[in-house]
């Protein structure tokens, strides 16, 4: 995703402590896609996906952007902020930079919500929730299930012989 200038290398450390050494390399794929779903990391410093010039660029295809981390002006510097859960899309002008209606010709769609992220993990945690009351429940009750004896990992503090290949790892060694 980012290159650094001088080397054309990427080390993660280096990106995060000298973050304007380094350029986006994303700027292609607006040409491709249809739809954007942005959920990284991004601060003050870092390279944007794209600027927003390059929306006006009859090239850029991106129609839908979701900004899951929604930072505004951020990574993607059409998110104009404020949506809410009630109201959660919004378009943006390609070339006035202004809020619209959604759906319009000329303009990207933004779905950038504050509270989203605190959103997805709760959605999340109620499927899985659900999914192991229907389907693992019973067995940890009942006991004996061979599905959960070969999805023990652990126990008494030993790994179990289906895990014995974490051992290395487990002690603090260099393996797995």
């Amino acid at each position: 995703m980012y290159e650094h200038t001088g080397t054309k290398t990427y080390q993660r450390e280096h990106f995060h402590q000298h973050p304007g050494e380094y350029r986006c390399k994303f700027l292609p794929y607006t040409q491709k896609a249809d739809i954007l779903m942005n959920g990284i990391y991004w601060d003050k410093g870092m390279p944007r996906l794209f600027e927003w010039e390059h929306l006006t660029d009859p090239q850029f295809r991106i129609k839908t952007i979701a900004d899951i981390t929604d930072d505004k002006g951020g990574s993607v510097p059409c998110n104009l902020g404020d949506a809410t859960m009630d109201d959660p899309i919004y378009g943006v002008d390609r070339h006035t930079r202004k809020r619209t209606e959604p759906y319009l010709p000329g303009s990207v769609d933004m779905m950038a919500v504050g509270n989203l992220p605190n959103e997805l993990p709760r959605d999340a945690s109620r499927y899985f929730g659900e999914q192991l009351i229907k389907h693992v429940l019973e067995d940890l009750v009942r006991g004996g299930s061979p599905v959960i004896e070969r999805a023990t990992m652990v126990r008494g503090g030993r790994l179990t012989a289906s895990f014995q290949y974490l051992s290395e790892y487990a002690s603090g060694g260099q393996g797995g």
